[in-house]
């Protein structure tokens, strides 16, 4: 006689990370009954979600923003208590050509005819590609990129928009976005990347948003309410048919399942036996490298609706952009001074990295009034804040490591009951790592409860699913 779910017994799951994606994927776990423990090197939750409040001002050193297109961050925001507000109404944001701030607005194909930092010519090319783009509706998802058209993976985004749409496309809109988001230039991502996101900028656009007092406020919310051993730092994890062990401080755990949760270099790292298809996604993988500056300066030393700022590569090879953090607060929160972070191209922070704090800050203050005329005529009142070094800030999702996760995740998820979720695995930004832990939460309740019990995937992850293993059926370019 078949076992219902009550009588079956309770598996004993261990997550290695408590960045978004690990805690997660507990949570899900842990909503569905099973108790996990998560190990954590560090002594906080998050990963690249880090706050630092220093009197009136938050600084959001890692992961700055989520996106009212989000549907699993705020459901799980929500869950426990946590308040996700828009940034102001009126906020702009804009792009900086020759030396001039242009305003920029991407709500569906129509508004690129507005984008006076681009000539005619560019303006028309970018609204027939932007048009194309919005009538291939249900083909492309920007926070899990395997459920994209695969047609595309192979291109380089820099190569098709240059070729075949229009230059200025490619350096003015596209790699001012990559350079500041990603910190790496255009010419490493895949087309698969830059039309999945262009399609949320045709159907709708999205709107800034956060959560009040800094970016850790989540994961500390969710981290609370699981079991989360700090501290603890893994350096082996490796599975069996049966049970997977995990070597932590001199001391070997066993369980029936894990979910590694950590970058993809940490998990190469400390995975025992992984499988053929983990490693190959693994050696085409690379994060770039950056560091975000802030400055103190005067509230009214800088225009007081412009949000982000995003400067090209072709503009200055140093800074990529800057957002002004006070479009961050509620309205009633207007202190004196304001926070400018500044985001640099991956090549100059390469070359800045190993300075003090001091001059890296005096190095990006020079560059800055090269990029803001607002802060030209009040120079004294750039004050350095603080700053956050990243050695692995963002995956670089490479036409071959998209194609590599494609079949990593067909084929090696799960192998020796062993899991692995993070933004690396094609889940970009926040919302993408989150749902990469729901994933595998799912695969692991799917594998250790019945069928009739197990929980079935979203709408949205089930078309996602189809849509991957359906590679025959696409529209072409």
């Amino acid at each position: 006689m078949k076992k219902t779910s009550s009588e079956l017994p309770k598996p004993r799951v261990a997550i290695v990370g408590a960045g978004i994606a690990g805690l997660v994927a507990a949570y899900e776990l842990a909503q569905a009954g099973i108790e996990t423990t998560i190990y954590e090197e560090s002594e906080r939750p998050g990963g690249r979600m880090v706050t630092e409040v220093m009197g009136e001002l938050v600084f959001d050193g890692g992961a700055d923003f989520f996106l009212s297109r989000y549907e699993l961050v705020p459901k799980l925001a929500n869950e426990v208590s946590i308040r996700i507000e828009n940034s102001q109404k009126g906020s702009t944001h804009r792009i900086i050509r020759g030396g001039k701030a242009y305003r920029v607005n991407l709500t569906g194909p129509l508004s690129v005819l507005l984008f006076r930092l681009l000539s005619f010519r560019a303006r028309i090319a970018l609204l027939f590609f932007a048009t194309k783009l919005y009538l291939s509706r249900g083909h492309w998802d920007f926070f899990h990129l395997s459920a994209s058209n695969p047609i595309h993976d192979d291109e380089t985004a820099d190569v098709y928009l240059r070729e075949k749409v229009h230059p200025e496309i490619a350096d003015y809109v596209a790699d001012a976005f990559s350079g500041m988001i990603q910190f790496h230039r255009l010419e490493e991502v895949s087309l698969t990347v830059a039309m999945s996101l262009m399609h949320i900028f045709m159907t709708g656009g999205f709107r800034i948003c956060y959560t009040e007092g800094g970016m850790m406020g989540l994961p500390e919310a969710i981290a609370k309410k699981l079991n989360v051993k700090y501290g603890r730092l893994v350096l082996k994890v490796d599975g069996t048919d049966n049970d997977v062990f995990v070597s932590a401080d001199g001391k070997v755990e066993s369980y029936d399942a894990v979910v590694v949760a950590t970058s993809g270099s940490v998990a190469s790292s400390i995975l025992g036996h992984p499988h053929e298809n983990a490693t190959r996604m693994f050696s085409l993988l690379r994060y770039s490298k950056t560091i975000v500056v802030a400055f103190k300066v005067r509230r009214e030393s800088f225009p007081e609706k412009v949000h982000m700022t995003y400067v090209p590569f072709v503009e200055n090879e140093t800074i990529a952009g800057y957002t002004n953090e006070s479009r961050k607060q509620s309205g009633e929160n207007r202190g004196e001074h304001i926070l400018l972070n500044v985001y640099l191209h991956e090549s100059a922070a390469i070359l800045l990295y190993e300075l003090s704090d001091e001059d890296i800050g005096n190095a990006v203050r020079e560059e800055l009034l090269l990029v803001c005329e607002e802060l030209r005529n009040n120079q004294s009142e750039i004050v350095f804040h603080s700053s956050k070094r990243w050695e692995e800030a963002m995956p670089v999702y490479s036409p071959s490591l998209v194609r590599a996760v494609r079949v990593f995740e067909n084929d090696g998820q799960g192998y020796r009951n062993v899991y692995l979720a993070g933004d690396y695995l094609n889940s970009v930004w926040t919302e993408g790592a989150a749902r990469s832990g729901k994933r595998v939460a799912d695969l692991i309740l799917r594998k250790f409860t019945i069928s009739e019990t197990a929980p079935s995937l979203p709408d949205t992850e089930k078309r996602n699913v189809l849509l991957s293993e359906s590679n025959n059926h696409h529209h072409t370019w």
